[in-house]
């Protein structure tokens, strides 16, 4: 006589149901991890948005050398009367604020530092005269840390 087989064991459905919970367990521990950083790539597009915001506006403001004695002038205590890259050189905040200098509410995880200096030569600019480009570094820490941009503005 022949057997028909009908269904499956006991002993095979445990086997199923372990090794589908171990399938099922790794999946979501995988989707928990890639859910907790799905925000990592919008806290750096935001950083560098507000590096390339100050860096833009710093960069459309006249050339100054900045030297106290020379040409450069005391810092204006309002931000909305910069009208020289040199003014730029001691910012009287870290928050984020816009062009006013008024604070942009919702960005007070983010801090800016903005450093101007005099151009020391780079593989890209040995041969400008210090005193003819000023090199701009703003950076700008998120909640993930630190996102710098360097530039440079020369007197053309």
């Amino acid at each position: 006589m022949k057997r028909i087989q009908q269904g499956m064991t006991l002993v095979e459905l445990v086997i199923a149901i372990v090794v589908v919970s171990i399938a099922v367990t790794s999946v979501m521990g995988a989707m928990t991890t890639i859910g907790g950083r799905s925000a990592d790539p919008v806290v750096l597009l935001q950083a560098q948005a507000i590096a390339e915001s100050y860096m833009d506006e710093i960069s459309s403001k006249a050339f100054v050398y900045p030297d106290p004695g020379a040409t450069c002038k005391p810092i204006p205590a309002l931000r909305s009367d910069y009208t020289a890259v040199c003014d730029y050189r001691a910012l009287p905040y870290t928050d984020v604020r816009n062009s006013a200098g008024d604070p942009i509410t919702g960005l007070s995880a983010y801090s800016v530092v903005v450093v101007i200096t005099e151009n020391a030569g780079t593989d890209f600019t040995p041969a400008i005269p210090a005193a003819d480009a000023l090199k701009i570094e703003v950076t700008v820490t998120s909640p993930n840390g630190p996102f710098s941009i360097t530039g440079y503005r020369t007197r053309y």
